[in-house]
């Protein structure tokens, strides 16, 4: 059963999934991998091709970052084929990811993780987003493709947000929001779907009946 599985992926996918090195501590690393030595990487991570870490990040167990992200084009006959990711994971310097956490490749851009940035446990990032600097991405967060964040902000924990949404600096996504739209520089926005927490509703203006 495991060399099946093997050869199942493989085939699919074979350029993250080969070329990898046990590196010492219990993790592997794909050879066109960069990891700086001041990093900390616990065991059982996976770091796959083109992904950089740079200065004093710390990434906790089991961490997957730069394996391929899900994407797939339906045939006539209604089976699923692969759409090739072939981009990588940037960490800037002294960010911190914790355990079980999952950073896509990219696939047409870089997913990029910017410095001084904290990453939970739980957390999903697909393919192509890009994170600002100083962010606070809190547990069971999902990020979907080509999201955007801005610096400082915040994502609370359990937020859904759809892909291709920006995120601005200083904003915050509310403990399980799901975000349907942007969320613009500075406000706040929770519930599903998302809204301003800032702008009350008509029924909340009237007052009570």
């Amino acid at each position: 059963m495991p060399s099946t599985c093997y050869k199942t992926a493989y085939h699919m996918m074979p350029e993250a999934f080969i070329d990898c090195e046990l590196m010492p501590g219990g993790w592997w690393m794909h050879r066109l991998a960069a990891v700086d030595s001041s990093a900390v990487i616990f065991p059982g991570v996976y770091i796959g091709p083109n992904v950089t870490i740079n200065k004093h990040c710390i990434i906790g167990p089991n961490t997957c970052i730069g394996q391929p992200g899900f994407g797939y084009n339906t045939l006539e006959d209604g089976t699923r084929e692969y759409r090739q990711h072939v981009e990588g994971v940037y960490l800037a310097r002294d960010v911190h990811v914790g355990a079980n956490t999952c950073i896509d490749q990219g696939r047409h851009r870089t997913t990029e993780i910017g410095a001084g940035t904290r990453i939970d446990n739980l957390v999903h990032i697909a393919h192509n987003v890009i994170i600002g600097k100083r962010c606070l991405i809190i547990a069971h967060t999902m990020l979907g493709g080509s999201v955007t964040i801005g610096d400082d902000a915040h994502i609370a924990p359990g937020s859904l947000i759809r892909d291709w949404r920006n995120v601005g600096a200083n904003a915050t996504s509310g403990l399980g929001a799901v975000v349907v739209k942007d969320i613009p520089t500075g406000e706040t926005h929770a519930g599903n779907p998302a809204n301003n927490l800032e702008v009350r509703n008509d029924r909340q203006c009237a007052g009570p009946s």
